[in-house]
């Protein structure tokens, strides 16, 4: 069976705190129990405004937050929500990194578009600026 989580053990004063690190997941890394998170609403959730929850508890393969009274499940492989409804949350470190996310979003929507079965654009960039950018996502593991 694969381990899917590397787990660390840190001992805090009044107890011991787990930390874990949150295997493919854009939003978040590293998490530790009592961390304040951001949640932002996907799916159905999408129209609710984003709050703020806490790591509650961090099992091996989910992790649960604590937002408005509701434990919320979040599967360690991928950091999505697990229920049986169209909603969840995406979990951010924090409200900046939740406003990063959003620029590099918007940013990779205008790589797309630029490139996208436009050959004219295409032919506007160097044969230098190609190769910066082929080999960034080389090296990002994106080719």
């Amino acid at each position: 069976m694969a381990v899917l989580i590397d787990f660390e053990t840190a001992i805090e004063i009044g107890g011991n705190m787990k930390t874990a690190i949150v295997k493919n997941c854009r939003t978040i890394v590293h998490i530790t129990t009592g961390q304040y998170v951001y949640l932002v609403g996907e799916g159905n959730y999408k129209k609710h405004p984003p709050r703020s929850g806490v790591i509650e508890k961090i099992g091996n393969r989910y992790f649960y937050i604590r937002t408005n009274g509701a434990l919320e499940k979040f599967d360690l492989d991928g950091g999505m929500c697990v229920n049986d409804y169209n909603y969840g949350y995406l979990v951010f470190a924090s409200e900046k990194a939740y406003e990063e996310y959003k620029e590099a979003e918007l940013s990779y929507h205008d790589i797309m578009m630029y490139f996208h079965d436009n050959s004219f654009y295409r032919n506007r960039l160097s044969n230098e600026a190609i190769s910066k950018i082929y080999e960034i996502m080389k090296e990002e593991g994106a080719l």
